[in-house]
C-alpha cells in the first residue's frame, strides 16, 4: 500500500500483536517506507486474542497519537490488497461512513449481503436470518462514524459476528454502507484457527448475536461506490 497508494492520501498504521517475535522485522520494514506511510508503531497484546478488542486498542491509540486523523482503515494480517484496491482508497473519503472491499473469503459483494450467518442452524437445520453486513477485514470507516459508535463490540470473543453488529448499529443511526466493487482484496479465511478451535469459535460468536439481536431488523442493503467520479463523467 505504501507503494501503490496514489498521491494525496497518507497513512499512520499501527501495528497490534501478540506475537514478538514479529516485532523487530516489522520496525525493519517500517523503517524502509518511504512514501504513502509516514508513521508506523507496534502496540503489543499479551491477552488472549479476541478481534473485536485487538482493533479497538489499535483503533484508540491511533486517534490518541493522531487526534486530526479522518479516517480509519481495519486491516487483518492475511489480506492483500490489489493494486487497484490501493488506488481506489482515495475515492473512499467522498463516501459517508463505511465502505467495504470485495474478497474471495469473509465478505465483498453477495458474501457481504448474505451476512454472517450462512450454514444455518446445526440442530433445527434452519438457516439463520441474515443482514446485509459489512466485513471488517479490510473496511474504510471516518473517524467521526467510529467514535460515535464507540468501535466494536468486545462481547463478540468469538470468530465473527462483531463486523455485522457494527454494521446493524452503523445503519440504525443513519449511517450509510458502501461496497466499492473494483476494490478486491484477496483474503486467506480463517487462518488464525483450527478447524476445530475454530467451529467453537464460530458457535460462541453465533450465540452472541442471537442473544443481542433476538429478532433483527431488516435495513438497507449496502449501495455500491460509484466506479467512477461523477464529475468526471
Amino acid at each position: 500500500m505504501d507503494a501503490l497508494t496514489p498521491p494525496g492520501v497518507e497513512f499512520s498504521a499501527v501495528v497490534v500483536t501478540g506475537t514478538r517475535s514479529v516485532e523487530q522485522p516489522t520496525m525493519k520494514l517500517a523503517v524502509q517506507l518511504d512514501g504513502a506511510v509516514g508513521d508506523v508503531f507496534i502496540l503489543h497484546d499479551d491477552d488472549e486474542f479476541v478481534f473485536a478488542r485487538r482493533v479497538n486498542r489499535a483503533a484508540h491509540a491511533l486517534l490518541e497519537r493522531h487526534p486530526d486523523l479522518n479516517a480509519l482503515i481495519l486491516a487483518n494480517d492475511d489480506t492483500i490488497p490489489t493494486a487497484l484496491a490501493c488506488h481506489r482508497i482515495a475515492a473512499w473519503p467522498k463516501a459517508r461512513a463505511f465502505v467495504s472491499a470485495v474478497s474471495n473469503q469473509g465478505g465483498g459483494g453477495a458474501q457481504n449481503a448474505r451476512g454472517f450467518f450462512e450454514e444455518g442452524d446445526a440442530e433445527t437445520g434452519q438457516p439463520f436470518p441474515s443482514p446485509q453486513r459489512l466485513a471488517a477485514f479490510f473496511l474504510y470507516i471516518t473517524a467521526d462514524a467510529w467514535k460515535a459508535l464507540e468501535g466494536l463490540d468486545e462481547q463478540f470473543d468469538g470468530h465473527g459476528g462483531e463486523d455485522t453488529d457494527l454494521s446493524l448499529r452503523a445503519a440504525a443511526l443513519g449511517f450509510q454502507l458502501q461496497i466499492d466493487p473494483l476494490a478486491y482484496v484477496w483474503h486467506e479465511g480463517s487462518a488464525s484457527f483450527g478447524r476445530d478451535q475454530l467451529r467453537k469459535q464460530t458457535q460462541r460468536a453465533r450465540d452472541c448475536f442471537l442473544q443481542k439481536y433476538p429478532e433483527i431488523k431488516i435495513y438497507t442493503s449496502p449501495m455500491l461506490l460509484p466506479t467512477q467520479d461523477p464529475s468526471e463523467e
